[in-house]
């Protein structure tokens, strides 16, 4: 199987222990940057704190973001506010308060997402009596493809609240550069077709992920029956290859097994997209659907 590292966060990141506060903007000409006709450019968050003696905090946020002034790029902003905002512990509870001047600020809105998982680690430090605990939070959110008709973007994280390892995010997105519709299960697959492309998905796994090569079968690997096994809560994810497929920690296999994720070639489920999905990734077909 090829890996998908570009997509999937190792379990282990290593941080410096040196880490300092700091803003650090992309240096080089928006033009420099553009993607296929969107112009893009980035931002990185690194600080840290000690707190309560000798516990310790590290953020790190890299951002790659659209600075046009029209739909997709507004989309796509929208996007990135949602996955900082919901970024930690409680994800019912947004860290900050998400306005339109602040989707359009996205470095200011990876500092205060910075800001606020720092200070939610001291609050917890502050709490601890006589213990010394290291936090981590490591984010990403940067372009997987670009095409003329659709981006597709991730969100990757990476958390260790202590214990005996961390734990690992991945969020995809894929947008028209159209209309900036964000495309999901819902409007991706037709509902009819499903239950099929479930099944193409389970043989594709057991072919690409679950293989003895691997160490992962789908009879000793997965924490379901294979028969329960459903669309993931990871949207979908197009890119040159195809649809691409991921599974989170634990939503079917275990945490050592990873982050089960296969292909499936985009003439494998043309038949199978909505109208909507079709115009977004196959253009050129859409007079067909």
């Amino acid at each position: 199987m090829k890996k998908k590292g570009t997509f999937v966060l190792a379990a282990a990141i290593l941080i410096s222990s040196m880490i300092s506060c700091g803003v650090k903007k992309n240096d080089r000409s928006d033009e420099e940057i553009s993607s296929n006709g969107m112009v893009l450019d980035s931002v990185e968050i690194y600080d840290s704190i000690t707190a309560n003696g000798s516990c310790k905090a590290l953020c790190k946020i890299n951002v790659m973001y659209p600075t046009g002034d029209n739909t997709v790029d507004d989309s796509v902003r929208a996007w990135i506010a949602d996955r900082l905002a919901y970024s930690y512990k409680d994800n019912s509870t947004p860290s900050f308060t998400i306005t339109k001047e602040m989707q359009n600020n996205v470095p200011e809105m990876a500092k205060l997402a910075c800001d606020s998982l720092l200070n939610s680690s001291r609050r917890d430090f502050n709490s601890m009596k006589g213990f010394s605990i290291n936090y981590t939070f490591d984010y990403s959110i940067d372009t997987v493809y670009t095409a003329p008709s659709y981006i597709t973007y991730c969100f990757n994280s990476y958390c260790y609240l202590g214990g005996a390892h961390g734990g690992s995010m991945f969020q995809p997105a894929t947008f028209s550069k159209a209309d900036g519709t964000m495309l999901t299960w819902d409007n991706t697959i037709k509902r009819d077709d499903e239950p099929a492309v479930i099944a193409m998905i389970k043989r594709e796994l057991a072919k690409q992920f679950f293989t003895p090569e691997s160490g992962w079968t789908m009879d000793d690997g997965l924490l379901v029956s294979p028969d329960s096994i459903k669309l993931p809560v990871t949207p979908p994810l197009f890119d040159a290859e195809g649809l691409v497929v991921t599974y989170q920690q634990y939503e079917i296999s275990p945490y050592a097994a990873g982050m089960p994720s296969c292909v499936l070639p985009l003439d494998s489920i043309a038949s199978s997209l909505t109208p909507t999905a079709k115009a977004t990734v196959m253009p050129d077909d859409a007079s067909t659907r």
